[in-house]
């Protein structure tokens, strides 16, 4: 009979020991295998395309070669340490193919030979280079793989060097430089364009936009009834300190505000599933995004920039940063004021005992996230000119949404996306089901919070039919915590984790 020792040396032995940066995880390799292909292929389908306009007509194989490197990407962090190189550049390839097949039945026009071909080489060798990456840092792969997603949309939106640099501007500029010459516009992003051109020319906030929003051809004199009818100031203030002198320059500004909309998309969702999960949040931002960097002056909607507050709060709130936490909801309600129907999620996150202390001894934090963002609103009511009796009349205006208007919320700004724009939806099906699998209770309890506030509000709230750009304030945010769907399959860890195994 073998002794107990011999044994237990057998058993040891007989273990293969983990490679550096093993993830153990839910699933077997070969279901692993399986969710590559299928996640590549999404990454694939789910990367940005040019406007549907004549001038781009010829231009197709970058953006093609683009979902290829998106493909590639996905695919070799899902297999990073876990599935060999070469099998790793198989998977990547049948899920270029995947992907080409879905998007030739429904945008044959988005599909040229040159970048299909270029998109079958990238995504291969990505999936085998990006891994290999990871004796530099744990963390390196992750890092190169959102500066590529973040480059490749930068160069979409036309920022840097190439066919596309400069033409969201020139496309534009009729639009916003009405805005600074004064002549008859009727849209909100000019509204706004034409605050920031009036105080750019030193004009003080509340003067300069009453003074645009009244020119508006659809207002007039007398339209603005109630400080809510106000814009807060902080975001103009922001960009009146901006360098710059018109609405083109601010367009640029956006585009590296999308930047960080992205990363911090990544970072919430990282903190849910693992990275190559979690990079098809940035990739969903990306297409997001490019309905507005094309958009005329959609850009400026003040619930586009708040949007990055939002998501950057929530993060913080998930990974116990609770200071900065506070300092970030503080920010999106100082940019737009409804976004201070997040203060739940801050609430059920003391509730349910995520500071591990007694609730009487951290009395603080549910006081400080219900007062901290209210400030700067009630701030704002106070310093918005006095309008006479009934300042605060006609808010019964907001209470005029649906289902109706809910749905069109939701397939708001997704008008870049290849043949539909339901991804709105299916970004929000996915964080309502991610929501009851986040792990601990506190968590859980916070996103839910964080996802079911917004929803409620959008569904009862409204000022009409074409106010649907509202939801623009959280969508962000559903973008980023809809990888959570997968997190029980694929579960996030640290850098810091991987690097200790």
């Amino acid at each position: 009979m073998m002794s107990r020792s011999a044994a237990s040396k057998k058993r040891s032995g007989s273990q293969k020991p983990k490679p550096h940066g093993h993830v153990e995880t839910a699933i077997s390799n070969e279901w692993r295998m399986v969710a590559m292909v299928g996640l590549g292929a999404l990454a694939f389908f789910l990367m940005p395309v040019l406007p549907a306009q004549p001038q781009f007509a010829g231009i197709v194989d970058v953006p093609l070669a683009f979902r290829g490197v998106a493909a590639g990407l996905v695919v070799g962090l899902l297999g990073r340490n876990v599935i060999v190189p070469r099998l790793r550049a198989l998977l990547a390839f049948v899920a270029v193919l995947l992907g080409g097949v879905v998007l030739v039945a429904i945008a044959p026009g988005a599909v040229g030979i040159g970048g299909l071909l270029g998109a079958i080489l990238l995504a291969p060798g990505l999936a085998v280079a990006v891994p290999m990456a990871s004796p530099l840092g744990s963390w390196v792969p992750e890092a190169v793989a959102l500066t590529a997603i973040m480059l490749m949309s930068l160069w979409l939106a036309g920022f840097l060097p190439g066919p596309l640099q400069g033409k969201p501007a020139q496309q534009q500029r009729h639009t916003l430089d009405v805005a600074t010459n004064a002549t008859s516009y009727s849209f909100d992003g000019v509204d706004f364009a034409r605050t920031y051109a009036l105080m750019k020319g030193g004009m003080g906030y509340y003067q300069a936009f009453d003074k645009a929003v009244t020119a508006d051809s659809r207002h007039g004199p007398g339209y603005i009834r109630n400080p809510f009818n106000y814009r807060e100031p902080l975001l103009f203030e922001i960009w009146r300190i901006l360098p710059g002198s018109n609405a083109n320059d601010l367009l640029r500004w956006f585009m590296l505000w999308g930047l960080g909309l992205m990363l911090a998309s990544y970072a919430l969702a990282r903190n849910l599933a693992e990275p190559g999960v979690a990079l098809l949040a940035p990739i969903g931002i990306a297409t997001y995004l490019t309905t507005f960097w094309w958009g005329g002056s959609w850009f400026l909607v003040t619930e586009l920039w708040a949007s990055l507050f939002v998501v950057a709060a929530v993060w913080a709130l998930v990974t116990r940063r609770w200071a900065a936490s506070l300092v970030l909801l503080l920010l999106a309600a100082a940019t737009r004021e409804f976004t201070i129907v997040l203060v739940p999620a801050w609430l059920v996150t003391w509730w349910f005992g995520a500071l591990e202390q007694d609730r009487r001894q951290t009395w603080w934090f549910p006081a400080t996230a219900t007062l901290l963002p209210a400030i700067p609103i009630v701030i704002h009511v106070f310093a918005a000119p006095r309008l006479g009796p009934g300042t605060l009349g006609g808010v019964t205006q907001w209470f005029h949404g649906g289902f109706d208007i809910l749905f069109q919320v939701l397939l708001f700004g997704w008008g870049s996306m290849t043949g539909t724009s339901i991804a709105g939806l299916m970004f929000v099906a996915a964080a309502l089901t991610a929501i009851g699998l986040a792990q601990p209770t506190w968590k859980r309890a916070a996103l839910t919070a964080a996802v079911a506030a917004p929803i409620l509000y959008l569904l009862f709230f409204s000022a009409g039919y074409w106010h649907y750009y509202w939801g623009a304030a959280f969508t962000p945010l559903f973008v980023a915590i809809a990888p959570g769907v997968l997190g029980s399959l694929f579960p996030p860890s640290t850098p810091r984790a991987l690097a200790a195994e």
